[in-house]
């Protein structure tokens, strides 16, 4: 499992807009929001889990199966063959490219949506996976403390979902 946090090019406010602690997607959040849904159609043995967009960058989880389990198989003649297993990177890019270019489409605009890299943490245990799924859902509420709204005032530590 793994914790990954995407941010917009240039942290530009284009997804939505928190208001009262709860996030508004614009048609470009619901465009992020779909591709992130529609990720395991494209990637065998991929699970999505909990996953938010806030105005400049999202934050998810990623389940990665193994493709030997009997859902990952494809028939090839008497023996089932595995389908290939694709990696973090891949699927990222992969879900920044679909949304980027559906964004472009709606917004007739060209160019990056999302900045190169993006974060990402692996998630060990079960301690850590509730801690991170509570930090997601809860973003939205802490957004006038969110290092990445350029207006926080007081800013929240940058490992606030790692903590207790």
């Amino acid at each position: 499992m793994y914790y990954v946090t995407i941010c917009t090019a240039r942290r530009a406010l284009l997804l939505g807009k928190v208001e009262n602690g709860e996030m508004w997607l614009n048609n470009a959040g619901h465009i992020v929001q779909r591709a992130w849904d529609e990720l395991p159609a494209h990637y065998a043995g991929l699970e999505t889990d909990a996953f938010v967009v806030m105005p400049n960058h999202v934050h998810g989880i990623l389940v990665l199966h193994g493709a030997a389990s009997e859902s990952a198989l494809v028939g090839a003649g008497l023996k089932p063959a595995p389908t290939r297993r694709h990696g973090l990177p891949e699927i990222t890019r992969g879900f920044k490219t679909f949304s980027a270019r559906r964004v472009n489409e709606q917004r007739k605009t060209s160019g990056p949506l999302w900045q190169r890299n993006y974060y990402e943490h692996v998630i060990r245990d079960g301690e850590s996976l509730d801690r991170i799924r509570r930090y997601i859902a809860e973003n939205p509420s802490r957004w006038a403390f969110d290092r990445e709204n350029p207006r926080a005032v007081h800013l929240e530590p940058g490992d606030a979902w790692a903590r207790p």
